[in-house]
């Protein structure tokens, strides 16, 4: 069995944010699952449910680095935290794959290379 460690990031401990995204497959078109940015290309990038909910778990916080916003829970009254908290919960309970646009694959690759063991 896997240490939490080995769960949360399967990537040599010296990668870098560019090795990191060319470890993630392409994503299909759609729509970007932090930001609601089309995807398309490239540069966009699909992150399995596991290894996401690691990134999560090590404090990956996407209204942090400006790539989600508030949007209802804005409109709500709810602060940055709170949102935090649902968007984190709502990424633990998820199954399927996230599809990351361009900017929050660098993003999100970024964070896992700067949180390495």
């Amino acid at each position: 069995m896997s240490t939490l460690i080995d769960r949360i990031f399967r990537h040599k401990k010296a990668s870098t944010a560019p090795e990191i995204l060319a470890g993630w497959p392409v994503a299909p078109y759609g729509i970007c699952d932090i930001c609601n940015a089309g995807l398309a290309g490239s540069d966009s990038h699909q992150v399995s449910a596991d290894e996401f909910k690691g990134i999560a778990e090590q404090g990956y916080d996407p209204f942090a680095t400006g790539r989600a916003n508030l949007g209802l829970a804005g409109i709500l009254g709810l602060d940055r935290l709170t949102a935090y908290a649902g968007w984190r919960q709502m990424v633990m309970a998820n199954t399927t794959e996230w599809g990351l646009c361009g900017e929050c694959s660098k993003d999100v690759a970024g964070f896992v290379a700067s949180h390495q063991f």
